[in-house]
């Protein structure tokens, strides 16, 4: 093995995460993404590059790996500006992975696993269960809060019949019964790459596929609040006070959510100026997390087709205990899962495991390799065949 560096805008943040690996072939680096030319520095001479920032920089890091000789990962992105570098590429031999984490990654194998096994595919189902709880913080995110909040509060892209349209955020709940330990929680609609990829890159080739992920009701109050008074925005003191009416004109129409606002702008010092900073800033990090939550994370994958012309119902999925996940290995059961689907997905690049050069996506993976290659990194990967045949 050669060395590792671990880079991170914070030189702090990488030079804990050196400690936490405690191996003298990893050193850190603090790294600026924004700052092409330390990039193309940094990564010379690489083998692999695992990009696990924040995908605005995802093309950035693509064109800096590309020239220099270097092969990618990535834990999200995948849009069609990523997609479009295929060829590119492939013809310089080198192999670019896109969202290879928990989901999108481990939840495209899953489907690309299940569909294997029917003639046809009616409809892949994706459902993102989280139990997880904080008596420190009321509001968590268990990856990138940025991310979280916007994927959350734009409208959502589902695949029906064959064509993709956007549904509106907080759209589609369902009280989704995971199997023990989550147990039913309440998903919805949310944006996320999986529905765009799936119906293109899927052998069998799907009518239907949506993903929605687990949202507890406190969660969907504090996001919706986020997004009506545009506090994720640029400037979102000032949206926020043009949009509260004036005290004159609530005789009589004030309810409930007035208390709620009043707990938000409270909570994330939202009247301070830079209050989007102020919002992001108040929102403990995914990493500090480790250990001070309950609760358990899913990904769960339900595949519906048919197979000799029976129809069969194959679903996948993987749980993992926060609690188990902090004492074990420092982390979430989230961000376990998703760096184990990152760590085998650089596995199978750096061994010449992938399907060829050129821009690919997890479902493109082979599952039997996938799976060999997670066993031993405690994650455990279950699934349960559902036949509906007639007797007569």
């Amino acid at each position: 093995m050669g060395e590792v560096v671990a880079a991170d805008v914070n030189a702090g943040r990488a030079k804990a995460l050196v400690r936490a690996a405690g191996s003298k072939r990893v050193r850190p680096l603090a790294l600026d993404l924004a700052d092409d030319d330390a990039v193309r520095a940094a990564l010379r001479g690489s083998a692999l590059v695992i990009n696990a920032a924040l995908p605005k920089y995802n093309l950035a890091v693509m064109d800096a790996a590309l020239e220099g000789g270097v092969d990618y990962l990535d834990l999200a992105g995948g849009g069609k500006d990523q997609l479009a570098l295929h060829d590119r590429w492939r013809r310089a031999g080198r192999t670019a992975v896109l969202g290879m984490g928990e989901d999108p990654g481990l939840a495209n194998v899953f489907a690309r696993h299940a569909a294997d096994g029917m003639d046809e595919v009616d409809a892949v189902r994706i459902r993102d269960g989280e139990t997880a709880r904080s008596e420190e913080h009321p509001f968590i995110c268990l990856f990138s809060p940025e991310v979280f909040i916007e994927e959350t509060l734009q409208p959502a892209t589902v695949y029906e019949d064959g064509a993709w349209r956007k549904v509106p955020p907080f759209s589609g709940r369902e009280e989704y019964p995971f199997p023990p330990p989550v147990g039913p929680v309440p998903v919805y609609n949310v944006n996320h790459e999986e529905v765009e990829t799936i119906p293109l890159f899927l052998g069998r080739k799907p009518r239907n596929v949506d993903f929605k992920l687990a949202l507890l009701p406190d969660t969907v109050q504090t996001l919706q609040m986020i997004g009506r008074f545009g506090l994720l925005e640029p400037g979102s003191r000032e949206a926020l006070l043009a949009k509260i009416p004036p005290p004159g004109s609530l005789a009589g129409k004030i309810t409930g959510h007035a208390a709620i606002l009043v707990e938000t702008i409270g909570r994330f010092g939202l009247l301070e100026p830079g209050s989007r900073e102020a919002l992001l800033a108040k929102i403990p990090p995914p990493g500090s997390l480790a250990g001070k939550i309950t609760g358990h994370a899913a990904i769960l994958v339900e595949t519906i087709g048919r197979r000799d012309g029976v129809p069969v119902t194959h679903v996948v999925w993987s749980a993992m205990d926060h609690v188990g996940a902090g004492r074990r290995h420092g982390t979430s059961g989230t961000a376990w899962l998703t760096g184990t689907g990152a760590a085998v997905g650089a596995r199978l690049v750096l061994d010449h495991e992938t399907p060829g050069p050129g821009v690919l996506v997890p479902e493109q993976l082979e599952p039997a390799k996938v799976f060999r290659a997670i066993k031993g990194r405690d994650v455990e990967i279950r699934e349960r065949i559902l036949e509906e045949r007639i007797l007569t």
